[in-house]
């Protein structure tokens, strides 16, 4: 497995020479967003999909999972022309 650093400047080498500071950022946290759902998916702590709700509210989709009866977890609050299904695989 790759060192942080090692992780890091891959990424940054893979974006197009035109990309500005906010694209690369953007692609970093991706990146970590999606190295962490798979640390979480190894150590058993997943939920199967008919437990997250999907919530329209306005131009916004809410994702979250009701815990229990008085705790809501929200996964993430996405803009309506966003695909979603792009940081839950």
């Amino acid at each position: 497995m790759p060192t942080a650093e090692e992780a890091i400047a891959d990424i940054i080498a893979r974006q197009p020479e035109d990309s500005g500071y906010d694209e690369i950022l953007r692609e970093l946290a991706y990146a970590r967003m999606v190295q962490q759902g798979l640390a979480h998916s190894d150590a058993g702590r997943t939920v199967l999909n008919s437990e997250v709700r999907e919530i329209h509210y306005g131009h916004y989709r809410i994702a979250d999972l009701i815990r229990t009866e008085t705790c809501v977890e929200v996964f993430g609050i996405f803009h309506g022309a966003m695909d979603i299904c792009r940081y839950f695989k």
